[in-house]
């Protein structure tokens, strides 16, 4: 990327990036080869077209059930199966006007289990 043409008081200039031109030749398995969508987990707050509740006092319900489902499981429970988890906990919360929210997650060539496992466990009142 060269950067866009930007206008700046009747001054052209050209706008700074930190990309760097990739490398073509560079053989298979090279760190400067083209970079590829591996070992990628991507969450979403709420599925294409539909809106993502919050709250006025504790926020963004995906994040507050992010947050309390990586409190009690990411001791013992991998990645996908949290964020499963999350799916499901959404599932059973509604809004005052009768609304949900269905939350969901790419995987993109991440084949492993991920476990965070921070030899944390909280008190059974959350």
């Amino acid at each position: 990327d060269m950067g866009v043409q930007s206008r700046v008081e009747g001054l052209f200039c050209k706008t700074e990036t930190d990309a760097k031109p990739f490398d073509m030749t560079s053989p298979p398995g090279s760190p400067l080869k083209d970079p590829t969508w591996e070992d990628m987990v991507i969450s979403f707050a709420t599925i294409p077209g539909y809106v993502s509740w919050r709250s006025p006092t504790s926020g963004s319900w995906f994040i507050e059930t992010l947050c309390v489902v990586f409190m009690k499981q990411s001791h013992d429970t991998n990645l996908r199966d949290m964020l499963d988890s999350v799916c499901l906990e959404l599932k059973h919360r509604e809004s005052t006007q009768g609304g949900k929210q269905s939350s969901m997650y790419e995987v993109r060539g991440f084949h492993k289990k991920l476990f965070f496992y921070p030899l944390l466990k909280l008190p059974e009142r959350l």
